[in-house]
């Protein structure tokens, strides 16, 4: 714009020598900068607009969340900056544009995304990109007792949970609600500077289906956090299809998954997660069942239990032919618990067919597996 300016200031100077006159030169002025606003807007602004209604799209997306009713549906282009609050059932999708492939809602490093806000509340985002959030609970998505699904190509990316000491929830902070992943959506690089890198869980529910990937996210810095893709605390996490966590890191405990009763189902796997203990599953205070073909595969712990890191009252269970393979640890490459690990099928009248070796030590459990009674 800087050289708009000078270009127009020596062009009405070389004019024949003449300056144009006053009301000419700022209408010209006034042209051009009209030109860099649109050729900005295109790139860059959002709009929003209720489909449901047939509404005319605007900028301020949270003023068409709010003129929306229950179960409407609310599109999305462009880039929308800032902090949004949903407190009623709606979808929101995006809008692929040719400036903007992914239509994306975007903290820009300054404040969290999104806040799902009530019990009731039914919340689905497809086909959008959720980043650049920052928070202590949720950086890029609070869901306070409601519930939320991503679906489509949906990711939640690139969001720090970091502002305190026990900030947790890098991409989602679950309070007591529902999350669910469904077909491609991830839940991928995001950082918590305490629990969850990927997603905390407070006594709430995480699924998921399909393809669904929690990956690449970190928990780290604070001394016994937990939980680099998800952590959950007095809560339950199912996997179901071929979702995966995958990638995750947390420099001590649960570089996957940390907590809570956790069950695998289908060909679910939990596979290149690093951790101190616990390198793809740490269970704190609760159960893991793998069932199916899923697979707890090829992560790594500098101390304990590459695959699974377990203890008195964590039961383990595989059924099916579900295997914990290619683990590595300083000592339990596979699972190392001081709890209980069970091996039957589905009714416990079929052996398991499943592996739980070549793991790096390939140490037995301990204590040695047991049959379901």
């Amino acid at each position: 714009m800087r050289d708009l300016w000078g270009e127009l200031a020596m062009s009405s100077l070389r004019c024949n020598r003449r300056l144009l006159p006053v009301a000419a030169f700022l209408a010209l002025v006034a042209s051009v900068l009209a030109i860099g606003n649109v050729a900005q807007a295109g790139t860059s602004a959002c709009q929003a607009k209720n489909l449901t209604t047939g509404g005319v799209g605007e900028a301020d997306l949270q003023r068409v969340i709010n003129a929306a009713q229950k179960d409407d549906v609310v599109q999305v282009a462009g880039n929308c900056v800032g902090f949004f609050v949903i407190r009623r059932d709606l979808t929101v999708v995006g809008k692929s544009t040719a400036a903007f492939p992914h239509a994306t809602l975007d903290g820009n490093d300054v404040t969290q995304v999104l806040l799902v806000r009530l019990k009731s509340t039914d919340v689905t985002l497809i086909d959008l990109t959720i980043t650049g959030g920052v928070g202590n609970r949720g950086g890029g998505i609070l869901v306070k007792h409601g519930s939320l699904a991503l679906s489509g190509s949906t990711s939640v990316t690139a969001n720090a949970a970091r502002q305190q000491p026990t900030a947790g929830g890098g991409g989602i902070f679950n309070n007591r609600g529902l999350v669910t992943l469904n077909d491609s959506s991830r839940v991928m690089d995001n950082y918590a500077r305490h629990n969850g890198g990927g997603i905390f869980n407070l006594s709430g529910v995480v699924v998921l289906n399909n393809t669904s990937t929690i990956s690449g996210n970190e928990s780290r810095h604070v001394a016994g956090t937990g939980g680099g893709g998800i952590f959950t605390s007095t809560g339950e996490v199912t996997m179901n299809d071929s979702s995966s966590v995958a990638g995750n890191s947390a420099h001590f405990l649960g570089g996957g998954i940390t907590g809570g009763a956790i069950t695998l189902n289908d060909e679910s796997s939990v596979t290149g997660n690093i951790a101190q203990e616990g390198g793809g599953i740490y269970l704190r205070g609760g159960s893991a069942a793998l069932n199916g073909s899923s697979s707890v595969t090829d992560n790594s712990a500098t101390v304990y239990g590459g695959g699974i890191r377990g203890f008195r009252f964590n039961p383990v269970t595989l059924r099916d032919t579900a295997a914990v393979t290619g683990n590595t640890a300083q000592t339990g490459g596979g699972i190392y618990t001081t709890g209980s690990v069970e091996v039957c099928d589905n009714t416990g009248t079929n052996p398991w067919t499943g592996m739980i070796s070549p793991n790096n030590p390939d140490d037995p459990p301990t204590p040695l597996p047991i049959t379901c009674s």
